[in-house]
């Protein structure tokens, strides 16, 4: 049985099963629908740069930083982690942040602590520290 298809900018062409006239001719079934996505974030290329002390008192600092610019980040950045720590003093954390500031309290006085800040997009795509 003959069948026809029309594509709609010239003359219909009509088909016979099993006898295609011209092979540069392709018959496609109807459109299916159209999905968009995007690919996950990569992990950042570089860590938070100017990490500062601030509010610094005897026993609690605010630690706080620049965003990453564009360019390093691969992604939204969608969380921190601020490591600190104190030499010899048996002191070692990691806090967890969403924004550029951290509150930090339970220091001990008189001593000195070191602190780094790495990002991450996505999930769990964590940049350097």
């Amino acid at each position: 049985r003959t069948f026809r298809v029309h594509f709609g900018i010239t003359e219909d062409i009509y088909f016979e099963p099993g006898f295609i006239r011209d092979p540069s001719v392709y018959v496609f079934g109807p459109r299916s629908r159209v999905l968009t996505m995007k690919t996950l974030s990569d992990n950042p290329l570089s860590g938070p740069q100017n990490v500062e002390f601030s509010e610094i008192e005897s026993r609690k600092i605010v630690v706080q930083w620049d965003e990453i610019p564009a360019n390093l980040s691969q992604g939204e950045i969608t969380g921190y982690e601020a490591n600190l720590w104190n030499i010899g003093g048996g002191y070692n954390k990691t806090f967890i942040a969403e924004i550029r500031s951290i509150p930090i309290d339970g220091l001990l006085p008189k001593s000195v602590y070191h602190c780094s800040v790495r990002a991450k997009t996505g999930i769990n795509n964590w940049g350097p520290w």
